[in-house]
């Protein structure tokens, strides 16, 4: 799975809404050895207008059991006992009112039946009746009385009116206070009564340690509960679960098979994470072509996540046809979802021409979308359009301001921007010591310039032995690393064993692009006093070395260097050290 595959896992399942009781109308039983007799008996009985055979035979018309199925005339007997108070038929004729079966759907009809209802104690009335308070439906929306109804229901033991209690206190509703132990209490008598949509409340209240202790063991637990009820939400939770290892063992057969099931039912989490494994081999057989069958599927849904990975794959050819129309259509999608990533891509796109016109006010405007999002890269790349003046207007301390917010999230590039920034007060006030600070910050995440400007200003300094120590050990790692620069000026070290002037055609290429007028000032600073570097005695093989290296990997003024190097270095010894720097490596 591609790395924004991974980032973007969206197994966690989504808070239900509330519920409506899904109970049909009760009925009493019919006489199935003689239905026929048993019809014409109830129907005289209804005609005298026994409200118990009233409500019997409007379940005959309902079911069709002995009569054919009749809603209408369901409909007409259910009203006749609920003209005489009983709670059961006027549920039932709220309920169709509701649905709209057999009868017009008509909202405030539904109301006033379950009214009737509920204040006899019918509990699925007064759970109903609080559903249409809480969204405005056939009454004035009005929380309270929609918690006042649910509670009367739930503590009758109502199992889905306990569910949409938990549901209002979870994160608090209108007037109702945010209560989170109150919903935990509220989900767990639901959840014990087996009702899916509660048990898979209870995984992601232990997920996130939501009104009870954090505990990823009884999450998964809970979550399986659901799941095994077939609860498309719980089973893409808990493939998550074991995907990543959390709470359970990790196993990706596992994964794959929960988020199967969720996937099957249209579960669009599950379909991209489905994706995601079918992309990288995880769990199933690598295959590129299914992988982007379920992005597209979960895409269709409206799923960031896989028009991101979608995309992805269209911009590459993998697992589709090439087309980097399409990829662009499912980038902006994503994007304009809120998918950082996928904004950052469509800046990066617009910035560098990719599959796009060049525009960089459109790349400012996604860099800006991604990075209000924190995203270090698009802070990072936004505080270099305003410091270039590129699709904005050159603002130094916009930039330092992206710059910092990026470096502050550890973003070593952004950290090694902002130490140069502060070097060269650029956007910043002049200040070294903050310089070196944010500079040390970038070295230490091995990043090579930052390493080497940093080991310039131990150079520069050497106000101790610790300094000159201090210099050598991060322009040696620098240099390891690969950075040219860094090589030439080990090598020249090497060569004198004393601290050097800088040479201003390899210094200038140390810093990054936009602060290179300002290297020329600099560099004098850092050329500071010609002395003796502690603990490094002349040895023209590890400056050949060095040297050489540096004009391998492409550093030009190195060339300048060699000849002295080469005058007293023995024949035996440049071919050795010529086959070293053929073979060398850099550190990863």
């Amino acid at each position: 799975m591609s790395t924004l595959t991974c980032a973007a896992l969206m197994a966690l399942s989504l808070w239900p809404a509330s519920y409506v009781s899904a109970s049909e109308p009760d009925h009493p039983a019919a006489n199935q050895q003689n239905y026929s007799a048993d019809l014409i008996e109830t129907t005289r009985l209804a005609d005298k207008g026994e409200a118990a055979a009233q409500l019997k035979l409007a379940g005959m018309y309902f079911e069709g059991r002995g009569v054919a199925k009749d809603l209408q005339q369901a409909a007409h007997w259910y009203r006749k006992a609920a003209d005489q108070g009983n709670d059961r038929t006027q549920y039932s004729l709220g309920w169709m009112y509701q649905t709209g079966s057999g009868l017009s759907k008509d909202m405030q009809q539904a109301a006033y039946w379950y009214l009737k209802a509920a204040q006899q104690g019918n509990v699925n009335s007064q759970n109903n009746l609080g559903w249409l308070y809480e969204k405005g439906q056939g009454v004035v929306k009005d929380v309270r009385q929609a918690a006042q109804w649910y509670l009367q229901a739930a503590q009758q033991g109502n199992k889905e009116a306990q569910n949409n209690l938990g549901v209002i206190y979870q994160d608090g509703m209108d007037e109702i206070k945010k209560d989170e132990q109150q919903a935990v209490h509220w989900y767990r008598k639901a959840a014990d009564q087996g009702l899916s949509v509660s048990q898979n409340s209870m995984g992601r209240m232990y997920f996130e340690g939501r009104g009870i202790a954090k505990d990823y063991q009884q999450a998964a637990l809970w979550y399986r509960k659901a799941a095994d009820q077939g609860e498309a939400r719980a089973q893409s939770s808990l493939g998550w679960m074991y995907q990543t290892g959390t709470g359970v063992a990790k196993d990706a057969q596992q994964a794959a098979g929960w988020y199967v099931k969720a996937a099957q039912q249209g579960n669009a989490g599950a379909q991209n994470n489905l994706g995601g494994l079918y992309q990288s081999g995880m769990g199933v057989t690598r295959d590129e072509q299914e992988a982007a069958v379920w992005y597209r599927k979960a895409a269709d849904q409206g799923s960031a996540a896989a028009q991101l990975s979608l995309g992805e794959m269209y911009a590459t050819g993998s697992g589709v046809p090439k087309d980097e129309k399409q990829a662009v259509v499912l980038y902006r999608k994503a994007a304009e979802q809120g998918n950082a990533k996928a904004q950052f891509g469509l800046g990066w796109m617009y910035h560098t021409g990719s599959f796009v016109g060049r525009d960089a006010q459109q790349a400012v405007h996604w860099y800006r979308q991604a990075a209000l999002q924190e995203m270090s890269m698009a802070q990072t790349m936004l505080g270099g359009m305003y410091l270039a003046g590129v699709g904005v207007p050159e603002n130094l301390p916009q930039a330092a301001f992206w710059f910092r917010q990026a470096a502050n999230q550890g973003a070593a590039d952004a950290e090694y921007i902002l130490g140069m920034a502060y070097i060269t007060g650029k956007g910043v006030p002049e200040d070294w010591r903050q310089g070196s600070i944010w500079l040390r910050r970038a070295a230490e995440q091995n990043y090579s310039n930052a390493q080497h400007v940093l080991a310039l200003l131990y150079l520069s300094r050497k106000e101790s032995p610790d300094d000159g120590k201090q210099a050598l050990y991060w322009l040696r790692k620098a240099a390891e690393r690969g950075d040219a620069n860094a090589q030439l000026d080990l090598g020249r070290i090497y060569a004198s064993g004393k601290i050097l002037n800088i040479d201003s055609r390899a210094a200038a290429s140390t810093v990054a692009g936009p602060l290179d007028k300002d290297w020329d000032k600099t560099q004098k600073d850092l050329a500071a006093t010609i002395g003796e570097v502690v603990g490094v005695a002349r040895d023209e093989q590890a400056a050949y070395f060095w040297t050489k290296l540096s004009l391998a990997n492409g550093n030009q003024v190195a060339r300048d260097y060699l000849p002295p190097l080469v005058a007293v270095l023995p024949a035996e010894s440049k071919s050795k050290v010529d086959a070293e720097v053929k073979a060398w490596k850099p550190v990863k």
